[in-house]
């Protein structure tokens, strides 16, 4: 049975906390705050047993709805109690005003036959639902999908004040979690994930497409990767990531978007990967903070971006990265590629990366990077790194540089910085510590610093007696 503690934080009294109170934050401590004095309420909880009796090997859908529809009409939470035979669901939508209480121990099963598109837990143009799972698991059965990325375990779409703990999905045939937008409203908002779980997501564990004021915290992203092809060498953005901020569409928006406390591990593709191309400046600006994030053993880098929208026209805003840390990355421990120097800015502070490079494939076999190769249009660049500690511990060094700024398509690098380092050792370059256009420095200090002009112009001088050379 539910325990005092989380019947007494669901009951209708901390929903109306939930509802009324200024901002999320704020909603939270207040709710709990005032439930630690106050005695349970008698009749705030059904359960599921009273609809019906599942968890029998069956298809308990109907029994779902039913109970979910009575306890959101009377504004009651619903438990979901232990069974020794998992539930067994079709596709379950979760109406507004949704309170589950999942019992630890609580396995809830995609029934065989999800079409591509079908997800397991639905919450779509709802206001707060809330669901509390600590020990419990949603499981699907990736082993059947043969095609199709988008069989999300649990799918957040045009809906507000929505908070999900404790939850582990297994095995998704997509996205272990997807917010994003609706029909009927362009993003959702005041989303909390904590203590999430996801292991073996065909997609990344989390995607975020439009979002406005969402917390990610504790939650940890395991061994996502997508269809094995065999015989075919994906391309680095075929990769599945852990995590993937990828806004799409006229009224998509990462709006005061924070993960805290997080990780990703032994994902296919990047640990966390930043995708701006397909918004603009006519966007809403881009609002993220990263804290204390960990990575390791990412297929590709640990964290990565790219803003190279076909129009050139990037979108404004910022992102930070505080006290992150990748270790064992195969590629870099952080990059940006076609990174807009006229969008939004990104500050990677205090950023730790251990043995990164493990493929031995990086440009300049450098540990973090902003670079292009040909094709751009406008110069790259906006990312600074300040304060980085960055250390090769291999008996054989794969770093040759900690740091390398390029644009292959010559046109130009604007606003960078690696300033500050607390500590860089086992490059096998002792000096110069990193490269700009291919010409060796030791910092940069400042977005402004002339000496950065006169390694760009000593670097086309080279550039061009190379190809005279040629000739």
């Amino acid at each position: 049975m539910i325990n005092f503690s989380i019947s007494a934080l669901f009951c209708p009294f901390a929903l109306s906390l939930l509802i009324v109170s200024s901002s999320p934050s704020a909603r939270g401590a207040r709710a709990s705050d005032a439930l630690k004095t106050r005695d349970p309420l008698k009749g705030t909880v059904l359960n599921l047993r009273q609809f019906g009796n599942a968890g029998r090997g069956g298809d308990d859908t109907a029994i779902f709805r039913r109970g979910l529809a009575e306890a959101s009409r009377r504004g009651l939470a619903l438990e979901i109690p232990v069974t020794r035979t998992p539930y067994r669901i079709s596709p379950l939508y979760l109406p507004s005003k949704t309170i589950l209480l999942l019992d630890s121990g609580v396995t809830i099963q995609a029934l065989p036959g999800y079409a591509d598109g079908k997800k397991l837990f639905n919450i779509v143009d709802a206001t707060a639902v809330q669901i509390v799972g600590y020990g419990a698991v949603l499981k699907m059965n990736r082993a059947e999908y043969k095609s199709g990325q988008y069989r999300h375990c649990l799918s957040i779409n045009g809906s507000n004040l929505v908070s999900i703990k404790g939850i582990t999905c297994l095995s998704p045939g997509g996205n272990g979690v997807y917010v994003g937008g609706s029909d009927h409203q362009p993003f959702s908002e005041d989303v909390t994930l904590e203590d999430i779980q996801v292991e073996n997501s065909l997609s990344a564990g989390l995607e975020v497409v439009s979002a406005r004021n969402l917390a990610i915290r504790r939650s940890h992203f395991i061994g996502s990767h997508g269809s094995e092809t065999r015989g075919v060498q994906k391309s680095a953005a075929a990769k599945v990531p852990g995590i993937e901020l990828s806004p799409r569409g006229p009224q998509a928006r990462l709006d005061n978007i924070r993960l805290e406390d997080d990780a990703t591990t032994n994902s296919e593709g990047d640990g966390i990967r930043v995708v701006l191309s397909r918004i603009t400046h006519d966007n809403a600006p881009v609002s993220v903070t990263i804290e204390r994030h960990r990575d390791k053993s990412a297929g590709d880098s640990s964290f990565f971006g790219t803003d190279d929208p076909p129009s050139g026209n990037a979108v404004s805003g910022r992102i930070v990265f505080e006290d992150c840390y990748s270790e064992s990355a195969q590629n870099y421990g952080a990059v940006f590629s076609f990174w807009n120097s006229s969008g939004a800015r990104v500050s990677l502070r205090r950023l730790t990366v251990v043995d990164p490079n493990s493929s031995g494939t990086t440009m300049d076999n450098a540990a973090v990077a902003v670079k292009r190769g040909g094709g751009g249009h406008l110069p790259i660049g906006s990312v600074e790194f300040v304060g980085a500690t960055i250390r090769d511990t291999r008996q054989l060094p794969k770093l040759d540089y900690y740091f390398s700024f390029a644009d292959y398509s010559g046109i130009g690098i604007k606003n960078v910085v690696f300033r500050n380092p607390v500590q860089l050792v086992g490059a096998r370059h002792k000096q110069a510590l990193g490269l700009f256009q291919g010409e060796g420095v030791k910092e940069i200090q400042r977005p402004d610093d002339p000496a950065v002009q006169t390694l760009w112009l000593s670097a086309e001088k080279r550039d061009s007696a190379k190809r005279h050379h040629a000739q």
